[in-house]
């Protein structure tokens, strides 16, 4: 999952040539493709009930909804800077700034938004470990990006 994401950003610095409509085909497919892989990957971890499933997945399902708005935010605003490489501006380099850190606190307000939903469905042991598999899918993506992304110049 965490490899779809990489292969996205490495698109942004590969194929910028691609038209727009092209590449948001492309990142549809690897959307697409993240979302099945990461729902394999919560329901091997999560180890649910019949009954805590049924309940679970439409809260999931929801919240992943909200999570790709934003995954889609961070590839565009990748797209942006690999796009502008090597002649990002002072100002350039605040707007991609801000953006990336808005993205950071929307995540935390979705996060925010939906423990509630998950604890009136889940119970907490089981919450926890969900918090705790969406962090470490998080950081795994976080560190990739960090060793793919070349610093800005």
């Amino acid at each position: 999952m965490v490899i779809m994401m990489v292969l996205a950003v490495i698109m942004a610095f590969a194929l910028p040539a691609l038209s727009e409509e092209t590449w948001d085909e492309e990142m549809q497919v690897l959307i697409e493709k993240l979302r099945v892989d990461k729902r394999i990957l919560v329901a091997e971890t999560m180890k649910l009930t019949e009954s805590e499933a049924r309940a679970f997945w439409p809260v999931y399902e929801s919240y992943q909804d909200e999570r790709i708005k934003l995954g889609k935010r961070l590839i565009k605003g990748i797209k942006t800077y690999a796009d502008k490489y090597g002649k990002i501006s002072d100002e350039d380099a605040k707007s991609l700034r801000r953006g990336y850190l808005a993205i950071l606190y929307d995540e935390l307000k979705i996060m925010e938004a939906y423990l509630p939903k998950f604890e009136a469905v889940l119970p907490e042991k089981k919450v926890f470990r969900y918090f705790q598999l969406e962090r470490t899918i998080g950081g795994q993506l976080e560190a990739l990006l960090g060793e793919i992304i070349p610093y800005i110049q």
